[in-house]
């Protein structure tokens, strides 16, 4: 199309040229059961030296001594004066919530008179104390619990008389070297996803995913991103403190995490069309059956939409000269196969050749858009128009 003149024709020569993730959340999780390990506490050696035991009874009567962090190490409860009938003091651990004890041995020190001096453990949710240690051992011996689904382990002194302890006999229950092993039986939870990767739509490039995770019972210890049953990104979410290959800790990771990271949609294990993504958390623990997954539907489509065809202006290929400033453009769009996504309209852009004038990308919204009408140029000259297609992705290519 060319014009001359002063009354404002355009020449028009038109090219045209022309990709993304729909998502759909399936929700399930594969469940972590009966992970276990041990925690060593209050001992010598590399054993941590703390015990997260909480004082436990009255102290009417008795006194109770943490040394854990010394070099005499032991929590011990102790009768010093009278005390009444049915009181008691001591030392109690409790397993994480979401968890129990399935065995506990320490070293134990018990002289008893007229008061009882034991260890014990308690029943997952209450009932009668089961005593493993309850004579007078004459120093510290090994003690052991056997195997049991424990909700509470305990160090004690009680008086069990039918009138009052006097103390005089200088009672006593000492512990330490407590190797506590403690059993998940909770999975985690399912992770809660949320970023680019979650709202519905078609998808491309980089998108962004941020996982919230978190697990009652040990604690979550790492996650990944698996995408079509590849490894895609995983994250640490827990460096435990250990002694040896034991945990110090009864709950050795923290309870709730996050994971944030960016995936290219671009690169392998991504595909064109369908691909299949999940997200999990592992707790921590030795023998679990499996993480807590979220799986999620994604569609992607990186490649823009082929080039539009049969373009003309006024019903052909290059107009001539024409002092009419009144356009009109025509194309047919390119199909689109079911692991595209579908066109969403068109771009075109004016240009001079030679000249300054670009108008920038302009745009024609809607799927079946295959015209345009009443275009005019901004002066007198010599013009080039491209059209490409767009699709819902947002791939376009102009070359």
């Amino acid at each position: 199309m060319r014009t001359k003149g002063t009354r404002g024709g355009r020449a028009l020569l038109l090219t045209a040229l022309g990709a993304s993730v729909a998502l759909a959340s399936l929700a399930g999780p594969t469940p972590a059961q009966a992970g276990s390990w041990t925690a060593l506490q209050c001992g010598s050696g590399n054993w941590s030296h703390e015990a997260t035991a909480v004082s436990a009874g009255t102290l009417n009567g008795f006194s109770t001594n943490d040394t854990c962090g010394s070099s005499d190490r032991r929590l011990g409860v102790y009768s010093y004066g009278s005390s009444g009938t049915a009181s008691f003091s001591g030392w109690r651990f409790n397993p994480p919530a979401g968890t129990y004890f399935s065995r506990v041995q320490a070293s134990g020190d018990t002289h008893s008179g007229s008061s009882t001096a034991l260890l014990f453990t308690r029943p997952r949710g209450g009932g009668s104390a089961s005593i493993f240690g309850d004579v007078d051992s004459g120093g510290f011996v090994a003690m052991d619990s056997g195997e049991v689904v424990a909700g509470e382990f305990g160090v004690r002194l009680a008086c069990n008389r039918a009138s009052n302890c006097t103390g005089s006999l200088q009672e006593w229950t000492q512990a330490r070297d407590f190797r506590m092993t403690v059993v998940d039986d909770t999975p985690p939870d399912v992770p809660v996803v949320s970023g680019d990767l979650v709202p519905a739509g078609w998808k491309r490039g980089a998108v962004d995913v941020d996982a919230t995770l978190s697990d009652t019972g040990g604690g979550v210890a790492f996650d990944w991103i698996m995408v079509n049953g590849e490894l895609a990104a995983q994250e640490a979410q827990c460096d435990p403190e250990t002694a040896g290959s034991f945990t110090v800790k009864l709950k050795p990771c923290p309870s709730n995490a996050t994971h944030s990271t960016s995936l290219n949609t671009n690169v392998a294990p991504w595909q064109e069309g369908a691909n299949s993504v999940s997200v999990c958390a592992f707790e921590y623990g030795a023998g679990f059956d499996g993480p807590a997954c979220r799986t999620l539907d994604v569609d992607v489509d990186n490649e823009a939409p082929g080039p539009v065809g049969g373009l003309t202006v006024n019903g052909v290929s290059e107009t001539a000269w024409t002092a009419a400033n009144d356009f009109d453009l025509s194309w047919s769009n390119p199909a689109q196969a079911s692991a595209e996504s579908p066109l969403d309209g068109v771009h075109y852009r004016v240009r001079e050749p030679g000249g300054t004038y670009d108008s920038g990308r302009m745009t024609v919204a809607g799927s079946g858009a295959s015209e345009l009408e009443d275009l005019t140029m901004p002066h007198p000259g010599r013009f080039e128009v491209s059209v490409w297609g767009r699709d819902v992705a947002g791939n376009a290519d102009e070359s």
